[in-house]
Parts: structure tokens; C-alpha cells; sequence
């Protein structure tokens, strides 16, 4: 009943059907499966499973492609006798036609094959054999038809990893004619089927690695794993295994998978250890690096074939690049980008629409047709455009003879990796710690701009800043100019603040420390130096590696006034996150101290404070609102508001400061304009002439 009625509801609905007319995409079948596919419909009226369908198509193969030296042996099994062994030889022959063509058998053929199989000169196995090579008409029709939609399933199952049983085909096979549109009616349901398959095999996993009341094997008191999504940026439909570093009770949690749409993986966190997650050419249930034959060693650095890498998950997006720094961190930056570009030339020639700027999305069909070439391909090859099996394949999937250029790997790879990852702090004084990002979108900020606001909105200075980058698109160096023009009691007429910032990063390219050294000058109307400061403010950041995200954030500053004032201050605090790893709040503590030479003897004042920030996050886990208590008394003395752009980057950051009575009492605007970041992969997406000399840098601008 219940596949009666998903049939109807595809008879209903035929217009949401196109995505499988002609139960297209498969991959391809060579002669000898094709044989035996047919062999199967009209002996057993069901598809083949995967491995039935290896076996005879090997064996067929040795025999020359002669159906007719198998077929006996094909034959004789355990399901043969189960479904039809009490059958007359009437009814068995009948069988054969209903099976191949969907209807009874006319008299005449009934009449022979019966006497043929009752007097031993043929055995049903011969019958079924010659009634197949004997059809022609509307017959040969329904048995392309029906081989069409076995391939189907075969590509599919292969994919998901599960099995339907043997009467689940043999009824979705029995509805198909020689209409087009009842193949198409079957490919959907089959479709149905197999999804339905792949997510209770999905629970059946789940329910073998349960570790209820099973305690950590590192001691740790979480004992609850919490299933959390990662994303591999602009990659959908690539095979992946995940495992817990950490188990309960010895057992790691695992998910295996392909990517979704927008590159989204599943894993575990237990024991509050991420998991490691390995990515992989070809279908899922292989996609483990322990199950390889060995792989192959290219200078000592391939992790083997298939797998395109291993990296620790995590709720942020990485990218290609990301995984292969990961699973080759002592390979050179050049050995590194050979490797990246490999895998983004195969990626993208394999995508099913051809059109990078939706990123790529590798089908069903081509994971299934991978998997036929996956144990000879390596992506550290260092020829890898001819590997024999790399042109098979993508002739196989895309019917082309050379990979998408290395130029086209190389711009998409700047694209999706953009600058990550990269927080900066703010020297303001009364901005504190913010946690701000270089957003991603292979953009990179190139210039910043503030406008200071008094309590009437009115212009009451301004700062802008200009940001440089290493070759390789690290954030480099900084230089700020801050203007205020004219105070209330016209004391000055200007203040000129000018800093000079240099970043320092860890080995996943993230900033870690920064240190700003400025020089502070007030002005006469008449333009007369009267007040100079000099300082350096240093920050310091703690990264949770596994989840990407900073826990503490350190400074201190040192401001010399003239030649007599000295401030020191020193900040420390912590950051909180989310179920989701959203920023959720921040409290750092606050102590300075002023010590003034000229006074003896020397006096020296010290003061300390407490704050605490909320965050407000979108649905993408950016910052939409912070809200500052500066002296944690449970009021907001500072309000900040953002504003993005529709692919994720800071547009505009608009901040109110209010007084003790809520009052507001001013605030800035800041506003931010970038630009493209695909020129700062030099090493990658430089071209070079003869000698190596430099010849040309290859920029994009989106």
C-alpha cells in the first residue's frame, strides 16, 4: 500500500518530476553490466544489488560478453527457488515475458518454451535468455525502459549505501512500459525509496554508537555529545567521515555523508572535543582513511588516494585550502597550492552545472562514476591533469579530455577563501576590547573610515585608516589618523592622533598579537604644538583551536604625556559563546595607573573597573547589536548597531554612547570599503615566463 501510494502521488504530480526524466544522471555502465542488468529483469524482475552486479558483469567479461556461458550458473540461487520454485512451467515461462515486457505470453511462444523446458532441451535459464534476445517492437522499448530505471537505482543505492530489497524493485520495475513518462514515475520513486533507506540506516548507525550513561575516556564531566553542522565553503556533494577525537565508554562518535547544497557536514563534539573530519573523492561508506590500500606516497606527503584531506571540525566555514593546510602543515606554501589547485581543477570540471559563481556541486552520478577511479587518484599527484584515471573520469562525468585551466582554479580559490579568520582590536579608549573580523567573501578591508558624533549627531571628529597585506594576503600593517577639531573652551583648536599598527599571526593565519605605536599632538588655533603624548598599546589573543573562536584577549599601554605623565593600562577578558558557537557576551577587568615625575615627592594613582558586553547575533551568528555595561551596574552605557552587505560584510557600524540617565550623549559612525582579494595568493595565481621571471598577476573583481 504504501508504494502504491507514492505512485500516485507521482501520477498526480508529474510536473515535479523533470529532475528525473529519463532517470537521468547515472553513471556509466559498461556492455557487460548493461547484460546483466537485463538478465536480472527478466530471471528475477528486480534490479541487481551492487555486488550481484560486479560478479556477473566480471564473470561476463571473462567469458567474452557471451550471455549464454553464465546464465545457467546466474540461475541457480537460493531467491530463484524462494520466489518461484512451486511455480508450474506454464506459469514460469509466463513469468519470464511479464518480468521483461509486462505482459502474458502469446500462445504460440508459451506453447514452445513450455515444451522445451518440460523436455530438458532448454532450461529456464536459456528461456530467459532467448525471450530477451528475441525482443524487438514496443518489448525492446519496455526492457530499455526498465534497464533504464535499474541503472538508476543502482547509482543511487551505490551512492546512499544501502540496499532496497529485491521485491521493492522488482514492483517499481512492473509499473514501467513503454511510456517515458512511467520510467519517469519509477525513477522517482526509487529516488523516494532510497532516501528513505539512507535515513534509516542513518538511525540504525546512530543507534549502534549510543553512549547513554557511558562515561568520558578523558574524564571530562560533558558526557552529553551535541551534533553540530560545519560547512566546506562552496563544495556540495563530496563525500565525508567524521569521528570524535574523544569516546565514551571507547566508543568515537561518527557521521559519514556527502556535503549538502551549501557544503554543510555533520559531527560530533564530545567530551568537549571536536571531531576530525576527512573529506573524500568518490561515494561515502569509503571515505575513511584506514580503509585505503595503502595510497600512494608522492615525496613523502600524500595522506593517500582518494582523500582529498583531514581537518578538526568546526561550526565556521572552512575551505579547501583550509583542509589541505591542515593535512599537510609541513608542506611548503607552493607544494601546498599545487595541492589546492588539483583539487579545485577536478571539483569544478566534475560540477553539475558548470557554473562556478553558484559554487560546485558534485551529483549523485558523478560520486558513483568516481568511485570507479578513486583508488588511483591522489591529489598531490604532481601531474594530475593526465593521470590516466583523473582524464577517465571526467570524460566519464563531463565528456571533456582536460580539467577546468589551473587560472580558473586559482580565481575560484580566492574567492571562497577570501581573508579569514582575522580579528583586530580597537585602541579607542572608550571603545575597550571588540571583537571585530576582516569579514570573508575574497574581499579584504583596504580602508576605514569614522566620523566621531557628539550628542547632537554633529561631526565632532574624525578617523581614517588604511590597511597593507603580505604577499599572501595576511593582514600586514596599519596606519590611523585621527582628527578632532576645536573643544568647548577652545583650549585647542586640534587634536591629531597618528598610529602605526604591525600584526603578528599564528600558524593558522590568524592575528595574535598587534602592537600600535602612536604619537598624540594638541594644537592652538594659531597652530602651535601645546600638549604631546607618545604610547604603545600590545594585544594579545587566545584562540579554542578547535572551534575557531577567541577565548581571551590581552593588552596593555603605555602613554607618556610630555615629559612628566605616565599611564599604564591592562586589560584581560573572556569571551562567551552559544549552543550554536555564536558570540553570546564578553566581561574583561580594566586596571590603570598615572604616575607624574614632577611633582616630589613622585605621585602615583591607580583605578580599576569591571565591564561586561551582550551580544545579539543573526541567523548566520554575526553581530547585528552589542549593548556595553561599563561599570556592570545592569545599564547600557554604549549601544552598537551593524550593518552588512547582502554577502556578509561590514557595511556600516553605528555607535551611541548615554549617560547615567540614559541620555544620549554621542556616538560615531564608521563606514567600510574593501577591496577584491584574489591577487594575494601570488604564489598561486602568478603566471611566469621562461627564466621565472615575474610575468603577470591574475585579479578578479566581483
Amino acid at each position: 500500500m504504501k508504494r502504491i501510494s507514492k505512485l500516485a502521488g507521482a501520477l498526480m504530480c508529474i510536473s515535479a518530476l523533470n529532475a528525473y526524466a529519463d532517470c537521468e544522471p547515472t553513471k556509466s555502465f559498461s556492455a557487460e553490466e548493461t547484460s546483466v542488468i537485463n538478465a536480472y529483469i527478466a530471471f528475477y524482475g528486480r534490479a541487481p544489488d551492487e555486488a550481484g552486479l560486479k560478479f556477473w558483469s566480471e564473470q561476463l567479461a571473462e567469458n567474452g560478453g557471451d550471455l549464454s556461458g553464465i546464465i545457467q550458473e546466474f540461475g541457480n540461487s537460493a531467491e530463484y527457488t524462494s520466489n518461484f520454485g512451486n511455480l508450474s512451467s506454464e506459469a514460469l515461462v509466463n513469468n519470464l515475458f511479464q518480468q521483461a515486457f509486462g505482459r502474458d505470453a502469446d500462445a504460440a511462444g508459451l506453447a514452445f518454451y513450455v515444451g522445451e523446458l518440460e523436455s530438458g532441451a532448454m532450461s529456464l535459464q536459456s528461456i530467459a535468455l532467448a525471450v530477451l534476445n528475441g525482443a524487438s517492437g514496443d518489448d525492446e522499448v519496455i526492457v530499455a525502459n526498465r534497464n533504464a530505471a535499474s541503472q538508476y537505482y543502482v547509482t543511487l543505492a551505490q551512492d546512499a549505501d544501502v540496499e532496497l530489497d529485491g521485491q521493492a524493485t522488482r514492483d517499481v520495475l512492473a509499473t514501467v512500459t513503454t511510456s517515458d513518462e512511467t520510467k519517469t514515475q519509477a525513477c522517482a520513486v526509487i529516488a523516494d525509496d532510497v532516501a528513505e533507506a539512507e535515513e534509516v540506516a542513518a538511525a540504525e548507525r546512530e543507534a549502534e554508537q549510543d553512549t547513554t550513561g557511558l562515561s568520558c575516556d578523558n574524564g571530562s564531566p560533558n558526557t552529553t555529545p551535541v551534533k553540530k553542522t560545519g560547512q566546506l565553503k562552496g563544495v556540495g556533494g563530496f563525500a565525508f567521515s567524521s569521528e570524535a577525537i574523544e569516546g565514551l565508554g571507547g566508543i568515537k562518535k561518527q557521521v559519514i555523508g556527502t556535503t549538502g547544497a551549501a557544503g554543510e557536514y555533520s559531527y560530533y563534539e564530545v567530551c568537549g572535543k571536536p571531531s576530525v573530519v576527512t573529506f573524500c573523492l568518490g561515494v561515502k561508506k569509503n571515505c575513511s582513511v584506514e580503509q585505503l590500500p595503502g595510497g600512494i606516497e608522492i615525496e613523502e606527503m600524500s595522506i593517500g588516494t582518494r582523500v582529498l584531506g583531514q581537518i578538526e571540525a568546526t561550526r565556521l566555514p572552512i575551505t579547501v585550502r583550509d583542509v589541505i593546510r591542515a593535512t599537510y602543515p609541513e608542506a611548503t606554501q607552493n607544494e601546498q597550492n599545487e595541492v589546492i589547485t588539483n583539487a579545485y581543477q577536478l571539483a569544478l570540471t566534475l560540477d553539475s552545472d558548470g557554473d562556478d559563481t553558484n559554487g560546485i556541486q558534485i551529483s549523485a552520478a558523478a560520486r558513483a562514476e568516481a568511485e570507479l577511479y578513486a583508488d588511483g587518484i591522489d591529489f598531490t599527484f604532481a601531474n594530475f591533469d593526465i593521470n590516466a584515471n583523473v582524464v577517465s573520469l571526467i570524460g566519464a562525468v563531463a565528456g571533456v579530455t582536460a580539467l577546468i585551466s589551473e587560472n580558473q582554479a586559482t580565481v575560484f580559490d580566492a574567492r571562497i577563501s577570501g581573508i579569514t579568520d582575522v580579528v583586530i582590536g580597537d585602541d579607542d579608549e572608550d571603545e575597550g576590547l571588540y571583537p571585530g573580523k576582516f569579514i570573508e567573501s575574497g574581499y579584504r578591508i583596504s580602508e576605514r573610515s569614522t566620523t566621531y558624533l557628539d550628542e547632537n549627531q554633529n561631526n565632532a571628529g574624525t578617523e581614517t585608516e588604511e590597511f597593507t597585506y603580505d604577499s599572501m594576503g595576511k593582514l600586514k600593517s596599519s596606519m590611523a589618523t585621527y582628527t578632532e577639531m576645536l573643544d568647548d573652551d577652545e583650549t585647542y583648536s586640534k587634536l591629531e592622533i597618528v598610529s602605526q599598527v604591525a600584526y603578528s599571526h599564528d600558524t593558522q593565519n590568524r592575528v595574535n598579537e598587534w602592537v600600535s605605536a602612536f604619537d598624540e599632538n594638541h594644537y592652538t588655533l594659531e597652530g602651535e604644538k601645546v600638549a604631546h603624548a607618545t604610547g604603545q598599546d600590545e594585544f594579545k589573543y587566545e584562540y579554542e583551536d578547535f572551534r575557531n573562536v577567541v577565548l581571551r584577549e590581552m593588552s596593555d599601554s603605555t602613554e607618556t604625556i610630555g615629559e612628566s605623565v605616565e599611564v599604564k593600562e591592562s586589560t584581560s577578558g573572556e569571551f562567551t559563546y552559544d549552543d550554536s558557537d555564536f558570540l553570546e557576551s564578553l566581561e574583561y577587568s580594566v586596571s590603570s595607573s598615572e604616575t607624574t615625575s614632577e611633582i616630589s615627592p613622585m605621585s602615583e594613582t591607580s583605578s580599576s573597573a569591571s565591564v561586561k558586553v551582550m551580544y545579539t547575533t543573526d541567523a548566520n551568528g554575526q553581530v547585528t547589536m552589542e549593548k556595553w555595561d561599563m561599570e556592570k551596574d545592569g545599564s547600557v552605557d554604549k549601544e552598537v548597531m551593524y550593518e552588512y552587505l547582502h554577502d556578509g560584510r561590514i557595511k556600516t557600524r553605528m555607535t551611541t554612547l548615554f549617560d547615567a540617565d540614559g541620555h544620549k550623549m554621542g556616538g560615531e559612525l564608521t563606514q567600510y570599503e574593501y577591496e577584491a582579494a584574489s591577487c594575494f595568493f601570488q604564489s598561486h595565481a602568478a603566471f611566469f615566463d621562461t627564466d621565472e621571471s615575474f610575468a603577470q598577476v591574475v585579479c578578479t573583481e566581483r
